[in-house]
């Protein structure tokens, strides 16, 4: 795990994208302090950020981008971080009009858990195995198995609402 000034970058990061969340477009159509907008905002920014740390690694593992064997560790762990976060957001039912989250998290909470349980024990494996095989046995978990993206796009397939045009 991140200690130190790295997990104060990642929740720097995490925060920093809560406040823009906050302060954007001319504010947002909620109270952020209500229980339902630091859900939101707690939820957007984790998977916001998240997402960011799932493209790098597809992107290096895939040499689509310079590989950076310390980045690429560096995402790995973070997101593992992040995806044990994610549950807290979910936890009760708690959404305002820009939310993307899909009433049907809560109405198939059991399978929407599963799906979350298995994207934690991804990274988590993505993070152990670059810690004990490096960037090469890391790199041919995420080519090889495409588990990790699958399992972001498999739960926002079925529980992320479309953007609105």
């Amino acid at each position: 795990m991140k200690t130190g000034s790295s997990w104060q970058g990642l929740s720097t990061l995490i925060f920093g994208f809560a406040a823009l969340a906050a302060c954007g477009g001319g504010g947002p159509s909620y109270d952020p302090d209500s229980p339902e907008g630091q859900a939101y905002e707690f939820r957007h920014s984790v998977m916001h950020v998240a997402g960011v740390k799932v493209q790098l690694i597809n992107t290096m593992a895939r040499e689509q981008i310079a590989i950076d064997e310390a980045e690429f560790a560096d995402a790995a762990r973070e997101l593992a971080v992040l995806a044990a976060m994610m549950p807290e957001g979910f936890e009760e039912e708690l959404t305002v009009a820009e939310s993307r989250a899909d009433p049907a998290i809560w109405a198939n909470k059991a399978d929407f858990d599963a799906r979350m349980e298995a994207a934690i024990e991804a990274t988590a494996r993505l993070a152990e195995t670059v810690e004990t095989g490096g960037f090469t046995a890391a790199q041919a978990l995420v080519v090889a198995s495409p588990g990790l993206a699958s399992n972001c796009s498999g739960c926002h397939n079925t529980y992320r609402l479309p953007e609105e045009e």
